[in-house]
């Protein structure tokens, strides 16, 4: 868990309390042996929101809470983590589709597209299930080939880790293309971005042909373009949303090796916006 600077630590009835110069930022149950609030680092931590380097207490230590716990999971554990990714994703598609009545929209050429709430709860089930096989192919291929698969590794600990980018740099195309998703090495950022943007197209092209497209795309990144920035990821859009800058949700399986689609908390803030089927 974070902690501010020189915290004092006062013994509670609850646990522990973790104080800094300004407020308090964790408490920690001794009974259960474990934290009570969240990690304000979300998924970046790992699967477990409420764990700390990895129940390794005495063999680990994390003084600023900004490193994960763990970075090596098996295949069950990224099978288990992509199953549960997948419920909370559909969710979020779920919740941009339209209620009771159908929305209509024109494309950028000025074609008509009609999203009812039936179409647009298949296609929300559909790219949930597309987006799903591809990323589990990637970590299935990377566990297949390596006995684990490298998650949640930090950009930046010299010396210290093999990062999800080392492995990847080792893929044909360095893991900055769709195409080495299946090679077993993983992929980098803008590998995953590629393989996303190149779903979301086979799934919404036959729609936006027959008229019925509800999902809107965009390829996104931390800088003022793509040249300019140091992490990319993929945007979706609800038949609601106008403006490219309403992200209604957020596609970056990088950070997780493929084992969450669409992370609680947003690695970077997007700056770049490259419209996909508007």
């Amino acid at each position: 868990m974070k902690t501010n600077t020189k915290p004092i630590i006062l013994a509670v009835g609850l646990g522990l309390l973790l104080l800094g110069p300004q407020q308090s930022s964790a408490y920690y149950n001794s009974s259960t042996g474990r934290w009570i609030s969240r990690d304000p680092i979300g998924e970046k931590g790992g699967r477990n929101f409420y764990g700390f380097v990895g129940n390794d207490a005495v063999g680990a230590f994390d003084i600023l809470g900004q490193y994960p716990s763990i970075y090596r999971y098996s295949l069950a554990d990224m099978q288990a983590m992509l199953q549960q990714s997948k419920e909370d994703f559909r969710k979020k598609l779920k919740a941009a589709c339209p209620i009771s009545s159908t929305v209509t929209w024109r494309t950028a050429h000025g074609q008509r597209q009609c999203c009812s709430p039936d179409a647009c709860r298949v296609q929300a089930e559909v790219l949930t299930i597309e987006f799903a096989m591809k990323l589990a192919v990637n970590f299935i291929t990377e566990s297949m080939r390596f006995g684990n698969v490298l998650a949640f590794t930090p950009l930046t600990i010299p010396g210290w880790f093999e990062t999800i980018n080392d492995r990847a740099d080792k893929a044909p195309h360095h893991g900055m293309d769709a195409d080495d998703y299946n090679q077993g090495y993983g992929l980098k950022c803008k590998g995953m971005q590629n393989l996303i943007d190149q779903t979301f197209v086979d799934v919404m092209v036959p729609l936006r042909k027959a008229g019925i497209q509800c999902f809107k795309g965009a390829r996104v990144g931390n800088g003022r373009d793509t040249a300019n920035s140091s992490h990319h990821w993929f945007a979706l859009y609800g038949p609601f949303t106008d403006d490219v800058h309403e992200l209604d949700v957020e596609v970056d399986p990088w950070f997780s090796a493929g084992g969450i689609i669409s992370p609680e908390f947003p690695f970077a803030r997007a700056q770049y916006f490259d419209r996909r089927l508007w």
